[in-house]
């Protein structure tokens, strides 16, 4: 049976509550058409493995505690601002995005996952794109904002700084299930990080 999978750090409670704070404050800004993202849901994704077999999910988690173990300094996350994604000409999301430097420290720890990924003989379509920080917070059904009415013109969102930061405590393998409602999230394994 195939099942499809991502890796992912989850948010603490305060960030969460300062995303749904600043979220809240800026609301009239923000088309009702997007879909938000329930709080239990948000994450930061590291990796996105798709459709996977389950008796590769050992696999995996081994080489989720692999990577742990490879972590030398806790990792630690700030957030900047919530905005349009992926950016505001092709907005189609709404992100929360974290700083330079937590894109620089997951990234490194993106690249520990990649290795232990393929020693384990994991397949997934990779992706060379720069890793950036960021949780979506809502999404459109269908299609770029400005092609539905949304956005007259590409602007961003005012008032959306943030200043919240937290340590990544855990990597959680989660897994996505497909719904007419929107997607379903799932954790499947915790691994906890030094």
């Amino acid at each position: 049976m195939k099942r499809r999978l991502f890796i992912a750090t989850p948010l603490s409670e305060e960030a969460n509550e300062e995303i749904q704070n600043t979220l809240e404050r800026i609301s009239v800004q923000i088309s009702r058409k997007f879909r938000f993202t329930p709080i239990e849901y948000r994450h930061v994704t590291l990796l996105f493995l798709g459709d996977q077999d389950e008796s590769a999910i050992p696999s995996i988690v081994q080489a989720l505690q692999k990577a742990a173990s490879r972590a030398c300094a806790s990792v630690f996350v700030k957030l900047e601002r919530i905005h349009y994604g992926p950016d505001d000409r092709r907005a189609r999301m709404i992100w929360a995005s974290g700083d330079k430097a937590s894109s620089q420290t997951l990234s490194a720890f993106r690249r520990y996952l990649v290795e232990a990924l393929r020693e384990h003989s994991i397949a997934w379509n990779e992706d060379d794109r720069a890793f950036h920080t960021h949780i979506t917070l809502a999404r459109l059904p269908s299609g770029p904002a400005r092609f539905l009415g949304i956005l007259d013109s590409p602007k961003s969102i005012s008032g959306g700084s943030l200043h919240g930061e937290w340590r990544c405590s855990n990597m959680d393998l989660m897994e996505s299930v497909l719904t007419p409602q929107g997607a379903k999230y799932q954790r499947v394994e915790r691994v906890a990080l030094p």
